[in-house]
């Protein structure tokens, strides 16, 4: 007897698999969160990223919201500094640029990397060459 998981064949066509190879029963269910964050501080490092599904969450109060959460006293950054920020992300480019530069304003120590293509190892070297590595 074959099981029906609830896939379609045109959602599985597309990824060359069969849809009984898609579906397995977890018992307890494995709850998944999904976040659209396009400004994140991790390792003392704040990533910006494309907005993809034009949602117009590229709003300078969200950056500046997600810096104080960092710790960055950001009435001393104006405007224009956090817009020029949000201006160097490209469509297939995320901005990364150490907490510790936005607060002495050095924005040129920020970096453009690629979206994809790179892997988590590549991504911590990149960001170890600039510096960007967190600091105790």
């Amino acid at each position: 007897m074959e099981q029906n998981f609830g896939a379609s064949g045109s959602c599985t066509a597309c990824f060359g698999v069969e849809a009984r190879m898609l579906a397995a029963r977890l018992d307890p269910p494995v709850l998944v969160d999904v976040n659209y964050d396009l400004q994140v501080v991790e390792d003392r490092v704040l990533r910006l990223y494309p907005d993809v599904y034009d949602r117009g969450a590229f709003a300078i109060d969200g950056l500046r919201a997600e810096l104080q959460s960092a710790g960055v006293a950001t009435s001393r950054l104006g405007d224009q500094f956090l817009r020029r920020m949000l201006d160097q992300v490209g469509v297939g480019a995320q901005f990364v640029i150490d907490v510790a530069d936005v607060k002495r304003g050095r924005l040129r120590r920020g970096r453009k990397l690629p979206l994809v293509g790179l892997s988590a190892g590549d991504l911590r070297e990149t960001s170890l060459d600039r510096g960007y590595a967190s600091r105790e």
